[in-house]
Parts: C-alpha cells; sequence; structure tokens
C-alpha cells in the first residue's frame, strides 16, 4: 500500500506533543507510519460508525502515546509495534473494548478488518497492530 492519509483523524492524535512539534504532518504520516494502520483506523471508524479516539492530549486529555511511540518513549516494550508506526491503542465512544475486540475478530474475514494481525487481550482499551506474525490462521490475541 502507498502512503495514506487518514480521513477521520488529524497527525495531532496519532502522536503525542513533542513528535507533532518537530516534524511536519505529511512527514510523518510518510515516515513514521506503516500505511495499514493509518487505513484500518478508518475502516474502523467507518465500521462501528462512531467517534475513535487514540490521542487526545490536543484537548487536554490523558493520552498521547496510544499511536507513534519515539523510542524514547518510556510506555511499553522496547520494541513495540508503537515504535515502529503498526500499532495504535483506542476507545470506541460508547463502546465496551471487549465488545469492539469481539466484533472484529467475529468478523476478521471482512475487508474491514484486513490489516489487523493482532489484537492484545483483557485490556481495557483495544490494541491492534499490523504487525508480522508467521500465521495465517486470523488475528493473533496476545496478553500484556
Amino acid at each position: 500500500m502507498m502512503y495514506y492519509r487518514p480521513k477521520y483523524f488529524d497527525v495531532k492524535e496519532l502522536v503525542d506533543p513533542d513528535t507533532f512539534k518537530q516534524y511536519d504532518k505529511e512527514f510523518i504520516l510518510k515516515f513514521f507510519f506503516d500505511s495499514r494502520i493509518l487505513y484500518q483506523i478508518d475502516l474502523i471508524r467507518e465500521w462501528f460508525n462512531k467517534p475513535v479516539i487514540i490521542n487526545n492530549w490536543n484537548f487536554n486529555g490523558k493520552f498521547k502515546y496510544r499511536g507513534f511511540r519515539p523510542f524514547n518513549c518510556k510506555e511499553g516494550s522496547k520494541y513495540s509495534a508503537h515504535k515502529f508506526g503498526r500499532a495504535v491503542d483506542f476507545d470506541v465512544v460508547g463502546l465496551e473494548p471487549e465488545f469492539v475486540r469481539k466484533e472484529i475478530i467475529k468478523n476478521q474475514k471482512n475487508m474491514f478488518f484486513q490489516y489487523i494481525t493482532r489484537i492484545e487481550d483483557k485490556v481495557n482499551w483495544v490494541h491492534i497492530d499490523c504487525s508480522n506474525t508467521n500465521t495465517k490462521n486470523g488475528i493473533v490475541l496476545f496478553k500484556p
């Protein structure tokens, strides 16, 4: 997939404040993100037809590392998919994370979820990523 610009998400919703200040928006989208994850979040927004919250620091919210995480970020694991622009954590407004996970897994063969390879299980948010899994058995559930 070529470079993708999300329809429903501003760059501020995808990166932390320091990254946003340091780099141009187009540069961030082209070089910090795998286009599959950017396309996937738009498809999730369309599937559920509800707002999807990734980062909200720009609105004085508490989330700033649920999209891209710079390598000096202490949140998450050292080689998290977030640090390679292949993962996002999010909430769908008005829906429980467990419902969202089950809906994605139940419909994983649908083109709306075609790039999701892994989902974090048993957390109070939704984590998806498009990391290589070397499996053809569908979405891999993993625990934190």
